[in-house]
C-alpha cells in the first residue's frame, strides 16, 4: 500500500538530483573532488619521498660507538643452534660498548614486560617456512624507546652475523656453500614491543590513530557537504515561493527525505568514483616507482583490519547511518531558517556538533582503556566518527557495536519524527528563525501543553 506520508518521494529525488548536477557549484566540487582522490596517492608518494629524503639528511646520524642509546643488550636463542658469549666477537665495533646478556626461552615474556628505554631485546627463532631452515633475527624495544631504529638494524645485524659464524662454524664448507646457507638468515624490521605482540595481523595504537582519522575525515567531508547543500536548498525554496507549488502535490516529509536521499546519491557517487580513480592511480605508481617502495609511503594508513566483510559491512552500515542522522538534522535546521544569514548560523551549529565528533576521533584511539572506547562508541551523534573504527580494529566487541547502531538508530527515528514535523508547519515560515525550544513545542505539543498545564 502505498505510503501517503512520502507522496512524491520518487519525483522529488530525481527532481533534486538532477537539479544538483545542473548547479555549476555542486558540479564544480564534484569534479573537484573525484580528481583530488584521485591524485592523492601520487601526491602522498611525492610528499613522502621528500621527508624520508630530508629527514635522512637532517635528522638521522650515523651511528657510532660514541652515539650508543643502548644500555643493556639481551640476547634470547629460541633454536636449537648453540650460541653463547663466547661466539660474540672481541672486536666487534659495537658489541664491546654494551653489556650483553643471554637469556633462555623461559624467560622470553619477563624480558618484554621488562624492557626499559635504554634496553634492547634481540630473538633469534626458527622459521617454519620452506623445506629447509631459516632463522627470524627481531630487534624489540621498549614502546617509549630512546634507542633508534638504525641502532636497533645495526646491533640487531651485528648479532645475527655472530649467530651465523657460530651456526656454521665446523661444518669445513666452501665459501660458495656458506654464503648459499647464510641466505636461511634474515633480519627482520625493528619493532617496539606493542607492534610484536600484535603480529602482522594485529592492530597497534598507531594503526588505530591512522585509520581513525582517514575515516572520521572522511566523515566529515560527507558531513559538510550533506549539511550546507540541505540547508541551503531549503531556505532557497522559501525565499524563492517555490515549497509553495512542491507542497501542493507533495507531502511535506517527502519533500525534506527527497532531498535527503538525493544529496545521498551525489555524495555516494562522489566518494564511489573518486575512491576507484585512487585505486587506479595507486595501481599505477606502484608498477612505476615499485611496489617495496609505494608501500612504505601509503603504510601510515595499514587498512589491513577494514579488509574483511565483517569489517566492509560494519563501515558502510555505519555510513549510511551516520550520513542520515546529520542530513536530518540539518533538515530540522533548514526548517527553522527563514533567510540565508540563517542558514549560515545553522549550518554552523551542526557542523559544531560534527566537529566535536571529529576531534574526540583524534584522540580516542591512542586510549588504552576499553571502558573508555565502550562509552565513547554509545553517545550518540560523537560515537559515529569512533565506533566503527573501534569495531574494525577489534578495540570493541560485537555486543557494543550493535548497541551503537541501536541506540543511533533510535536517535535517528527520533530526528526523523522531529523534522517531518516541524517541516510541515515552518513549510511557508519567513518571519525569522524559529529557536529550538520552539522546534520541540511543535514536534512534541503534548510535551509543550503538559508544561504548560503544570505552569498554570
Amino acid at each position: 500500500m502505498k505510503n501517503n506520508h512520502l507522496r512524491g518521494l520518487r519525483e522529488v529525488f530525481l527532481f533534486t538530483l538532477r537539479e544538483t548536477f545542473k548547479d555549476k557549484r555542486y558540479r564544480t566540487s564534484f569534479i573537484t573532488f573525484v580528481i583530488m582522490m584521485t591524485l592523492m596517492p601520487v601526491i602522498m608518494l611525492i610528499s613522502g619521498n621528500a621527508g624520508v629524503n630530508a629527514a635522512e639528511t637532517t635528522f638521522i646520524d650515523e651511528v657510532t660507538p660514541e652515539n650508543l642509546d643502548t644500555e643493556q643488550l639481551y640476547i634470547c636463542n629460541l633454536t636449537e643452534v648453540e650460541f653463547g658469549p663466547a661466539d660474540l666477537p672481541k672486536d666487534d665495533e659495537f658489541l664491546p660498548f654494551i653489556e650483553t646478556s643471554f637469556r633462555d626461552a623461559s624467560e622470553k615474556d619477563a624480558l618484554l614486560e621488562g624492557l626499559t628505554e635504554k634496553d634492547l631485546l634481540v630473538l633469534i627463532e626458527l622459521s617454519e617456512s620452506g623445506l629447509l631452515p631459516t632463522y627470524d633475527v627481531c630487534t624489540i624495544t621498549a614502546d617509549e624507546s630512546e634507542i633508534s631504529s638504525s641502532e636497533q638494524h645495526t646491533l640487531g645485524s651485528r648479532v645475527s652475523a655472530a649467530f651465523d659464524e657460530a651456526r656454521l662454524g665446523g661444518m669445513n664448507l666452501s665459501a660458495s656453500a656458506i654464503s648459499g646457507m647464510q641466505r636461511g638468515v634474515s633480519i627482520a624490521s625493528p619493532v617496539t614491543e606493542e607492534r610484536f605482540r600484535a603480529g602482522d595481523e594485529g592492530v597497534t595504537n598507531l594503526d588505530m590513530m591512522g585509520v581513525s582519522i582517514l575515516y572520521a575525515v572522511i566523515v566529515l567531508v560527507i558531513v559538510s557537504v550533506t549539511v550546507s547543500f540541505i540547508i541551503t536548498s531549503l531556505v532557497e525554496e522559501k525565499s524563492t515561493k517555490l515549497v509553495d507549488m512542491l507542497l501542493s502535490c507533495v507531502d511535506p516529509a517527502a519533500l525534506v527525505m527527497g532531498k535527503i536521499f538525493a544529496m545521498m546519491a551525489y555524495v555516494l557517487s562522489m566518494i564511489a568514483l573518486g575512491g576507484s580513480g585512487a585505486l587506479i592511480a595507486s595501481s599505477i605508481m606502484r608498477k612505476v616507482t615499485g611496489s617495496e617502495a609505494s608501500a612504505e609511503i601509503f603504510s601510515i594508513f595499514d587498512l589491513h583490519m577494514f579488509m574483511n566483510l565483517r569489517s566492509i559491512l560494519a563501515i558502510l552500515v555505519s555510513v549510511v547511518l551516520t550520513y542520515l542522522i546529520f542530513a536530518v538534522m540539518a533538515g530540522i535546521a533548514g526548517s527553522a531558517c527563514a533567510t540565508v544569514e540563517d542558514s549560515q548560523s545553522s549550518t554552523g551549529t551542526v557542523m559544531m556538533i560534527s566537529m566535536a565528533g571529529y576531534l574526540i576521533a583524534m584522540f580516542v584511539p591512542s586510549i588504552t582503556n576499553h571502558t573508555a572506547h565502550v562509552v565513547c562508541s554509545l553517545i550518540p551523534m560523537i560515537s559515529v566518527y569512533i565506533a566503527p573504527a573501534l569495531y574494525a580494529a577489534g578495540k570493541i566487541s560485537l555486543i557494543v557495536f550493535l548497541l551503537f547502531l541501536a541506540i543511533n538508530g533510535a536517535f535517528l527515528v527520533l530526528l526523523v519524527t522531529i523534522c517531518a514535523r516541524t517541516y510541515r508547519r515552518l513549510a511557508m515560515n519567513d518571519s525569522g528563525k524559529v529557536p529550538f525550544r520552539e522546534i520541540l513545542r511543535i514536534a512534541f505539543p503534548k510535551l509543550g501543553a503538559g508544561k504548560e498545564a503544570q505552569h498554570v
